[in-house]
């Protein structure tokens, strides 16, 4: 034994006690005597006690609060028929009066390893129930996870159950932009949370950008320390920042983003065990991160046109939908434009197919670079775009359509060869509430204004209700 090991006595006779100094001096044993009605206050402690200061309840409660204690009862001979059966479950041994050196060190000795094999036992116990706790959690996560194939709510239970995990005062998640190869913030956890939307990290810079270069998780213990800390954002919004967790996203080997969480809430730096953790949750989480963008992609195809990548006529029924319930509900308007490219089978005659897929492509980029956001945009078959206008009349689209038509008219096409070459398109419009009184109304309206301009003199716009700066009296507008 490398150090002391105390022994409580407690209601011994004066020649008992006597007896047992005696016996241990020089041992590793370091004896503390107790008054009657003392306080231990060492966990687990190894107690002597004598026959007359038995009290089953004080012992029952002692083993309660420290389950590795070591009780010792001293007895005599005459003690063992009559007093020892009714206490033997109970205590852990008992010593005979008078007492033997040989025999109390062997009792003291055995006492010692039979505490440190009952805290082994105990520590082991709570380790797996502590692991069964964390396996029952992540069962839940992964059920969490699981139950939804959108890449914003996973991320959402990705930093809710990382708070839950570690403590920390702050948190983000981070995602890339391959685009300019930035890192934005996506979700933001803490005090700061709302400020830090406008902040971009590129790849490479601060310690949430080495994660997301080098795709290898991180903890750094004191930001202070580490040159590869970034203090920009800390500086503009007056945050200390002293310790991070950075794990990367990852999906089948693609950087996607990275999770941080910033300073542990007690002051602790990070541990391996925060790391073990988050990296826990983190795996999980790549598989529902994998299946959402398998998912997100395939939705993608199913209303994306192949060729421009615009929207296809099945997307077109949706956003018309949403649209027209929000007209009704806001008593705003929704306009629709039809446009037809003019002649388009002379380019594919004369050029070939894969120039008029790129002239297509083309006007596509057109339409997005002339159009809001908020627009929606789709290919509705072969050289016919449709557009809907979200909280837009009939005049305010009259005057859109026009000046699509000029841009159009105006735009430059090229051949494989180079050669120059010009496109015209024709447009019809239709406006909800103001014309139709549903979906599919709106959509053969505007399609029949469209063919109204083709068969006058293409390259125009026509609108039920409207031609040119004249009203029609076949179609009064409203």
């Amino acid at each position: 034994m490398e150090k002391a090991t105390r022994l409580y006595l407690y209601g011994l006779t004066s020649e008992v006690q006597d007896t047992l100094l005696d016996q241990i001096s020089g041992s590793p044993f370091q004896p503390v005597c107790c008054e009657k009605g003392g306080i231990l206050t060492e966990p687990d402690p190894i107690l002597i006690l004598g026959k007359e200061s038995w009290d089953p309840e004080h012992v029952e409660a002692l083993r309660r609060e420290n389950p590795a204690c070591q009780v010792l009862l001293t007895l005599t001979e005459e003690d063992l028929d009559s007093f020892l059966p009714a206490v033997t479950t109970r205590i852990d041994d008992y010593l005979i009066l008078p007492l033997n050196a040989k025999r109390l060190l062997f009792a003291l000795e055995k006492a010692v390893d039979r505490k440190v094999q009952v805290e082994r036992l105990l520590r082991t116990t709570k380790e797996l129930d502590q692991t069964t706790e964390e396996l029952s959690y992540f069962i839940n996560v992964g059920k969490a996870l699981t139950s939804t194939l959108d890449t914003g709510s996973i991320l959402n239970i990705i930093m809710e159950k990382t708070s839950e995990l570690v403590k920390a005062e702050a948190g983000s998640v981070l995602l890339l932009d391959e685009e300019t190869n930035e890192l934005y913030f996506e979700l933001t956890e803490g005090e700061k949370k709302n400020d830090l939307k406008r902040f971009r990290l590129k790849v490479g810079e601060g310690i949430a950008g080495w994660v997301a270069q080098h795709g290898e998780p991180i903890i750094v213990e004191d930001v202070a320390t580490d040159p590869r800390f970034c203090n920009r954002i800390d500086d503009s919004l007056n945050f200390r920042t002293r310790s991070i967790l950075c794990v990367p996203l990852k999906s089948k080997g693609k950087i996607l983003g990275v999770l941080e969480v910033i300073n542990r809430i007690d002051g602790k730096p990070f541990g391996q065990k925060d790391l073990d953790l988050v990296l826990t949750l983190v795996d999980q989480a790549s598989i529902a991160i994998e299946n959402s963008l398998l998912y997100r992609k395939a939705t993608e195809l199913a209303i994306t046109d192949g060729v421009t990548q615009l929207y296809n006529f099945r997307y077109l029924h949706q956003a018309l939908d949403v649209e027209i319930s929000r007209s009704n509900r806001y008593r705003t308007e929704v306009s629709l434009i039809f446009l037809d490219l003019d002649y388009f089978k002379k380019v594919n005659d004369r050029y070939g197919h894969l120039v008029g897929s790129q002239a297509l492509v083309e006007v596509g980029s057109i339409l997005k670079r002339s159009l809001r956001p908020m627009d929606v945009i789709c290919r509705y078959g072969g050289d016919e775009f449709i557009v809907v206008l979200p909280e837009t009349g009939p005049q305010s689209a009259f005057g859109t359509a026009e000046r699509l038509r000029n841009i159009v008219e105006s735009y430059t096409f090229h051949a494989d060869t180079g050669e120059a070459f010009h496109l015209t398109a024709s447009f019809g419009i239709a406006s909800y509430p103001n014309h139709v009184k549903d979906k599919n109304e709106l959509i053969q309206l505007a399609d029949q204004s469209m063919y109204r301009a083709k068969d006058a003199t293409r390259n125009a716009v026509f609108m039920i209700g409207k031609e040119g700066s004249s009203l029609s009296r076949e179609f009064p507008e409203g």
